[in-house]
């Protein structure tokens, strides 16, 4: 972590002036919306909400809820949804649910969803489930991110962020949102895949 001491002083421009080229890398292709679909659902406590975003995930107190008994009528449930799912509950801090794009994938965070007030939502990501969770907090790391809705229906894409994984979880701190999409848009290098060899002797 940065901390300011006596050692920090204004930016002052130095004269340098490099010679510039083009960029010798191909930009990503920005791909469209992972498919993906919730693959649990429930409501939680938070213990702590002093502790960093991973924290709050990991340790969460969470309990499982059947599809039914937060409005979720049909299962699986895909995602992205032109309907949305709404969910609500009077338990708890609020809902979690547990999103799987069915493979690892890379690229940016998008979530698109409706609350009827302000709301906060956690969001971490990972590549497994052996917590019984996404394992959002490993040591000082973090692999989570906060995000504060407004009323209504919004669509949020975290552009300045690539991540890799299988596994998103929301902890919405509301009784009451509606979930369009939860996933990654996969941003992938723009390269032509060579065709697999495959050699039937195996003395070759």
């Amino acid at each position: 972590s940065y901390v300011l001491n006596a050692e920090w002083t204004a930016a002052c421009e130095t004269g340098y002036t490099p010679a510039l080229y083009p960029r010798p890398i191909k930009l990503l292709s920005w791909n469209d919306r992972h498919t993906a679909h919730i693959l649990s659902q429930g409501v939680f406590r938070d213990e702590n909400f002093a502790a960093p975003c991973g924290d709050r995930i990991q340790y969460a107190a969470m309990s499982y809820r059947l599809p039914s008994t937060l409005g979720l009528l049909s299962c699986p449930a895909k995602l992205p949804s032109t309907t949305g799912y709404h969910m609500s509950s009077s338990e708890g801090d609020g809902i979690f649910v547990l999103v799987d794009l069915g493979e690892e994938e890379s690229g940016v965070l998008e979530l698109d969803i409706e609350f009827s007030q302000t709301t906060q939502v956690l969001i971490g990501f990972g590549e497994h489930l052996d917590d019984l969770r996404v394992r959002s907090a490993v040591g000082n790391r973090q692999f989570a991110v906060l995000y504060e809705g407004k009323p209504g229906r919004q669509s949020f894409i975290h552009y300045f962020k690539r991540i890799g994984c299988r596994y998103i979880q929301l902890h919405v701190y509301a009784h009451d949102f509606v979930l369009y999409y939860a996933g990654v848009r996969p941003t992938t290098y723009p390269v032509t895949p060579r065709p697999c060899f495959q050699c039937a002797d195996t003395l070759h």
